[in-house]
């Protein structure tokens, strides 16, 4: 109990007079509080007086009164005094009955005895009395109890509130304790979550039984994941290999690892802790994470190991930080031995530690050579006369010395470098090398010189090159002065302010006159040439060059000159304008070569496409870059569908079947391909091919019978440029040429056909008849033959005044000639037979003719 709560209350206090006594000291009657110990005589003497109120009441109502009225003063004397004082009251109740009546004047005899209620109302009294005094007695007994045992309560309570507030302070301290306890774990696992290192504890079997959240994100687990994994699930020990580390490199697992983890186990073991231990450890996803890890064993009291504790940090970033300075310092020595100017490093007593491919090789030595080497063995310490690399003598005076005096006290002991110092080092072979160089301490933190560095370039070939330069500059001036090319220069407003001979010889004016002008004087006046010019001005301020720019200049005698003018602004160091350098070519006999030019190529172009043969032009590496008309409609292409293509898309190279524009299918077989090969062949060995028959395939997939010319193009230095074909649409004459092979067959089959019949008719006639016979049939036939021929070649003649040039018409021509004998030949010989075989008028044997046949026969023989 607390000390507040053994206090009493003022509102558990009641105040009777002067006291103020507590509410649980008072005397109770049925539960009603009695605080004064007067109150029992005055509730009695209360009782007696309602008593005899109650008695005269009855009495006066009823003619007579009960001795029933004494109840309440009975009652009162039993409660408030016990079970003998309430015997006492109940018997005393009967006299002072008889004596109330006597009072009243009534009759107490009839009133008591008599009417019979007298006695056994006394005795109900007495019994009430009776009962309510023992009920008092058992009440006081009870309070005695009540008191004593409240007395026993009270002690006990005082002790147990003693007890209490002891155990209370105890429970304080304990609480103070917990929380204090609470506290330190709550930090704890705010230290332990909240670590940037990942925070593992295994029991001694090695099975981790707890992990922080560090170590999840790091290794991608879930908790539940992570918790009951064997220690060793989390490393690549078990599986040597490769893996793809955090830090993007492929690591190498392998038994050189494993060995040094058993012997980081075997330490951890023997010592109980395993620090700074780096290692892997396996992610989730199959990636190594490199780690450092420092790992403690845990011990109860009996010194057995319980458990283990590993903080496992994530030196991912580290690695990667170290993976970049190893570049870095690996970067840094690749351009320190790949720079082209020689770097040297000394130290603080000026000896050389350091020096790159670039810095010996212009002095001749090796590298195991010079390092020790003082810096001041590679400078000229004495005069005289030395031969330099740039193959010139140098005279190496007290001037020198006093210059690289200057240098090193003024600038490199005062300042801390030197930079841009022309000077000389001392060759191997005792030539020495000019060198330009920059030289700079080394300092370390607290400002002390460590040594320094030197860098150094050979400067060598910029000696040679600017005395070339030189040179060059006075060949250019003497360029200037000589060039058959006009040359002008101006300042950045336009005024000329110089030029060579060849302009003014072009433009008619002295340089006098130029200089000092601007060069508006030169242009004509008119919209057209002023638009020109502004052209040739934007294109100039907005590239900084015009190249091959066409002007026309007015001259001094006011005649027009067409120029091709080549312009360059001319800028300072920082960029701005200071002028512009041109050179003027008098370009009036170009144009006029150009103009001729364009007439003959209007005039060949106009050739080219009235050409009635389809002409194709290639590139060197046989990409069609030109066609005519005929060409197109010979393969019935558009002309956008040709240009660019490669020439063998418009030929055959598959082997199969094609319809051909004669109307027949044509069978493409590896005897025609191999004869395009040997054609082709014999162009780049020979440059041209002649007389070619082959086919083009046109757009809608046949092809055309074509009789090609080609070769190739070549420039003025020989070398192939390209091709040109002259292609012949041979359709009609291999139509021709069909049409003659169908009669000359028909003609074979009909005098095979005529002679069996002739044979199996006339077997048994005469020699003479059969003679006369077959002359007269081949008499007829061969009149068709020559007919047709005859035909043929009004057909095939030339316009008048034109001469057939084309090859394939002369040949036609000719086989059409040597028909025309072979069948006047014929006919001669069968006019021999038929006057052989003439009849007589004896002879009186007649051969029968089928008339019809006969006309069918010619009319077939001379359709066209």
């Amino acid at each position: 109990m607390s000390k507040a709560e053994q206090t009493t209350p003022k509102e558990n206090q009641v105040k009777i007079g002067d006291a103020e006594i507590s509410k649980n000291d008072m005397m109770t009657i049925n539960g009603m509080p009695l605080t004064n110990p007067r109150t029992p005589l005055i509730l009695t003497i209360f009782s007696v007086v309602v008593y005899i109120l109650l008695f005269t009441s009855i009495y006066y109502s009823y003619g007579q009164a009960m001795a029933i009225s004494a109840t309440i003063p009975v009652i009162f004397v039993g409660w408030f005094y016990g079970f003998m004082p309430g015997i006492c009251a109940g018997v005393l109740s009967y006299p002072v009955n008889v004596l109330m009546y006597i009072l009243f004047g009534a009759g107490w005899l009839e009133g008591m005895i008599i009417s019979g209620g007298g006695i056994p109302g006394t005795c109900a009294l007495i019994l009430i009395g009776a009962i309510i005094g023992r009920m008092r007695d058992l009440s006081t007994q009870i309070k005695n109890h009540r008191d004593k045992l409240d007395e026993l309560v009270k002690r006990r309570t005082e002790e147990l509130q003693k007890s209490n507030i002891m155990l209370e302070e105890e429970n304080n301290q304990r609480k103070l304790s917990d929380e204090k306890l609470q506290e330190t774990k709550d930090n704890l696992e705010n230290i332990i979550e909240n670590s940037l290192d990942g925070i593992m504890v295994t029991d001694r079997t090695g099975y981790a039984t707890r992990v922080n959240n560090y170590f999840l994100e790091m290794l991608s687990y879930r908790e539940e994941e992570a918790v009951g994994k064997f220690v060793a699930e989390f490393t690549p020990f078990k599986k040597l290999g490769t893996y793809e580390s955090t830090t993007g490199e492929l690591v190498e697992i392998t038994k050189e690892f494993a060995d040094h983890t058993n012997t980081m186990i075997a330490k951890l073991l023997e010592e109980g802790k395993a620090t700074n231990w780096e290692a892997y450890y396996l992610r989730k996803d199959g990636k190594v994470v490199p780690i450092e890890q420092n790992i403690v064993c845990l011990y109860d009291n009996e010194g057995e190991r319980t458990e283990a504790v590993s903080i496992i940090r994530d030196i991912t970033e580290r690695k990667k930080a170290e993976n970049e300075l190893r570049k870095t310092k690996e970067y840094l020595d690749n351009l320190i031995e790949s720079s082209l100017d020689g770097i040297v490093v000394g130290d603080s007593t000026g000896k050389i530690i350091r020096v790159n491919e670039a810095f010996l090789k212009p002095i001749g030595y090796r590298n195991e050579e010079i390092k020790g080497m003082h810096v001041m063995e590679l400078s000229i310490t004495e005069k005289g006369t030395y031969e330099s690399t740039t193959g010139e003598t140098v005279e190496i005076n007290e001037e020198f010395f006093n210059d690289a005096k200057k240098m090193i006290y003024e600038k490199l002991f005062k300042v801390g470098k030197i930079t841009d110092w022309k000077s000389y080092y001392l060759r191997k072979d005792k030539k020495i090398v000019p060198v330009e160089m920059s030289v700079a301490y080394l300092y370390d933190k607290e400002g002390n010189i460590i040594g320094s560095v030197g860098i150094n370039r050979d400067i060598t070939e910029r000696i040679k090159s600017e005395k070339e330069i030189k040179e060059a500059r006075d060949f250019l001036e003497n360029i200037f002065k000589t060039t058959t090319d006009g040359i002008m220069v101006t300042d950045n407003e336009g005024f000329i302010i110089s030029v060579n001979e060849a302009i003014t010889k072009m433009l008619g004016y002295s340089k006098n006159e130029l200089i000092g002008k601007m060069t508006g004087v030169l242009h004509p006046k008119g919209e057209s040439y002023k638009k020109n010019v502004d052209k040739y001005l934007t294109i100039l301020f907005e590239e900084g060059t015009v190249t091959s720019f066409e002007l026309t200049y007015l001259k001094k005698d006011r005649n027009l000159i067409d120029v091709e003018v080549n312009t360059a602004l001319l800028r300072d160091n920082i960029g701005n304008i200071t002028g512009t350098v041109s050179t003027i070519r008098d370009i009036t006999e170009r144009k006029q070569d150009e103009a001729q030019l364009k007439e003959t190529k209007d005039h060949l172009d106009n050739i080219i496409e009235s050409s009635l043969d389809g002409i194709i032009v290639s590139d060197s590496v046989g990409n069609v870059i030109r066609v005519n008309k005929s060409f197109l409609a010979l393969v019935e292409f558009e002309e956008e569908e040709v240009l660019g293509k490669h020439i063998m898309e418009l030929s055959i190279t598959k082997m199969r079947t094609y319809e051909s524009t004669t109307g027949e299918m044509v069978e493409i077989n590896e005897a025609f391909l191999n004869t395009n090969i040997k054609k082709s062949v014999k162009l780049f060995e020979e440059g041209k091919v002649s007389d070619w028959e082959s086919y083009y395939l046109r757009k809608d997939g046949r092809i055309v019978p074509v009789e090609i010319k080609l070769s190739h193009l070549y420039d003025e230095k020989g070398d192939n440029v390209g091709a040109v074909g002259v292609i012949r649409d041979i359709t009609e004459r291999k139509k021709v040429e069909k049409a003659l092979q169908r009669s000359h067959e028909e003609l074979e089959r009909q005098v095979k056909e005529r002679t069996a019949k002739l044979l199996q008719a006339e077997k048994l006639k005469s020699l003479g008849e059969l003679s006369g016979g077959v002359a007269h049939d081949f008499n007829n036939t061969l009149a068709s033959i020559l007919g047709r021929v005859q035909l043929l070649q009004t057909q095939f003649k030339p316009p008048p005044g034109k001469p057939e040039k084309r090859k394939s018409m002369h040949d036609l021509k000719r086989g059409l000639e040597i028909i025309e004998r072979a069948a006047i030949d014929g006919s001669e010989t069968v006019r021999r037979i038929q006057e052989f075989s003439r009849r007589r008028d004896d002879d009186k044997y007649f051969t029968k003719v089928d008339i019809k046949e006969l006309v069918l026969n010619a009319l077939e023989f001379t359709q066209v």
